[in-house]
C-alpha cells in the first residue's frame, strides 16, 4: 500500500509540474470582445466556436476572466494543442467584432503591433 500511494503521489507531483511548466502555452488574450460581455459570454461563445470546429475541445477553457477595460479577456485552456487549435480562430467574428488573439509568449512589441489598431 505504501509503495502504491508514493507512486500515485510522484505522478502527481510529475501532472502538475508538466501544467505549470507549460502554462504560458495554455494562456490567451482575446481582444475586441464585444462591449458589456462577461467571463461567461466568452466562455460560453469559445467554446461553442471551438467546439464546432473540434468537438473533442468542449470544455477546453479552464479559466477566463475580462479586463476592465471590457474589451480583453484572458483564457487558460486545458492543452496546449487546445490553445493552438483556439488560435486557429482567430479573427472569428463575434457581435460584429473581429476577435483577435495571442499567446502570451508573443513579445509585448509584437503584441503591440497586432492590437495598435484598438
Amino acid at each position: 500500500l505504501g509503495l502504491a500511494l508514493a507512486a500515485q503521489s510522484a505522478a502527481t507531483a510529475t501532472a502538475t509540474a508538466t501544467l505549470q511548466s507549460n502554462k504560458p502555452k495554455r494562456d490567451l488574450y482575446v481582444k475586441n470582445v464585444p462591449y458589456g460581455c462577461t467571463s461567461q459570454h466568452v466562455r460560453a461563445f469559445l467554446d461553442a466556436a471551438l467546439t464546432t470546429c473540434k468537438p473533442s475541445c468542449k470544455g477546453a477553457i479552464s479559466n477566463c476572466w475580462v479586463a476592465e477595460d471590457g474589451s480583453t479577456a484572458f483564457l487558460e485552456l486545458r492543452s496546449v494543442e487546445e490553445t493552438d487549435d483556439l488560435l486557429k480562430l482567430d479573427g472569428i467574428q463575434w457581435n460584429e467584432e473581429e476577435l483577435k488573439f495571442a499567446s502570451v509568449e508573443v513579445p509585448l512589441k509584437e503584441l503591440r503591433r497586432r492590437f495598435s489598431k484598438l
